[in-house]
């Protein structure tokens, strides 16, 4: 870890762009692990710019999580639907992401919740979230944490691999 006790979450700011595009970099080069050969991580500056378009949206939500000595041990986003989720009720779960030092030490498992202790405020009645269908460990945490898979998996041209999505009512 790179930081001593437990990560302090906070709301995400514009400053925080750059720290949470590394962090998806960062986790993205795991997919390698699992991916199509040929596959390759999108570049540091698509996840900026995700995150620009994000922060900029009505209706975004972002937490993150600092360690001790301020770095960053993770981060969750939700925000608005998309063409997608035409439904304004269902909230996307765009990002939930924790670097490796903090894996297993209930870190994700408090970002869930406060972003689902967060959602029926924004009028969300559902969240969902998109997976890779290959990423086992993911895809265990999320039904542990009580997300529903909602069929099978599909491919995902822009992002290259198959994905699956999974819901989880809220309030």
């Amino acid at each position: 870890m790179t930081g001593s006790g437990e990560p302090v979450l906070r709301p995400a700011t514009h400053d925080d762009i750059g720290a949470m595009a590394a962090t998806v970099v960062e986790a993205f080069a795991g997919y390698l692990d699992f991916a199509p050969p040929g596959w390759e991580p999108p570049p540091l500056a698509t996840e900026v710019a995700y995150l620009e378009q994000h922060f900029a949206t009505h209706g975004t939500w972002a937490r993150v999580a600092e360690d001790a000595g301020g770095g960053m041990a993770g981060h969750v986003l939700i925000r608005r639907g998309s063409p997608a989720i035409p439904d304004e009720r269902v909230g996307h779960f765009g990002m939930l992401f924790v670097r490796p030092p903090w894996w297993g030490t209930g870190l994700a498992v408090r970002l869930i919740d406060a972003g689902v202790a967060a959602a029926p405020g924004l009028g969300y009645e559902s969240l969902r979230l998109t997976t890779p269908a290959a990423h086992g460990r993911a895809r265990r945490f999320y039904e542990r944490e009580g997300w529903r898979l909602t069929g099978p998996p599909t491919f995902d041209r822009p992002f290259g691999m198959d994905m699956v999505v999974y819901r989880r009512s809220v309030g």
